[in-house]
């Protein structure tokens, strides 16, 4: 089924043109009421990033791992003070954090090209959902390029999506964009949780 959906960036381009480094947007996200229960995830163009976890207004933050190289989030905490928090997480996003954890573990060296590759696999051998009708699918991806501050994003699977290349302050060449949304059911054991 294809579907027409009207996407707006103007939120986005505030988060990546607001703030000029990590520290700054860490101070603003503890300082801001966040209502919400998520994992974001921010970068800089000086190598700094940080993983930023709330849950009931609880928010805790974990600054780059300079022995891993990298940080990564799916829909689980992965942070004690927040874990504790949880009646347990969606075995399927541990999966998905599995799956990227080791493809980026094993590599000194990833390449631009290699990380779209891990966007491009489908749960339950890699992180793109097509879970539509139950609520949970990929609605975008974007691999973000810090230093020539470009995005590579598509709209719905970037499996079944065109990617766009788009510049920090760029505007979309388009309002409303047809995208092709796959659905595909996983089972019951796709919403099992685990502790």
């Amino acid at each position: 089924m294809a579907s027409s959906y009207i996407f707006n960036c103007q939120t986005m381009h505030f988060l990546l043109a607001k703030y000029k480094d990590v520290e700054e947007g860490i101070t603003y996200l503890e300082n801001m009421p966040i209502g919400t229960n998520m994992n974001l995830l921010l970068a800089d163009a000086n190598g700094n990033a940080a993983l930023i976890e709330t849950y009931d207004g609880k928010k805790v933050v974990e600054r780059g791992n300079k022995k891993s190289g990298f940080l990564i989030a799916t829909n689980h905490a992965v942070m004690p003070e927040i874990i504790k928090l949880e009646r347990g997480k969606l075995e399927q996003s541990e999966m998905r954090y599995n799956f990227l954890k080791n493809n980026l573990e094993n590599n000194n060296f990833i390449t631009k090209n290699e990380l779209q590759q891990l966007m491009l696999k489908e749960y339950p051998n890699g992180v793109t959902v097509h879970n539509f009708e139950e609520n949970f699918g990929t609605v975008h991806s974007i691999l973000f390029n810090l230093n020539e501050k470009q995005l590579d994003i598509s709209f719905g699977s970037p499996i079944n999506n065109k990617i766009y290349k788009l510049k920090v302050g760029e505007t979309l060449p388009f309002n409303e964009l047809e995208i092709f949304i796959k659905n595909n059911n996983y089972g019951p054991n796709f919403w099992k949780l685990v502790k």
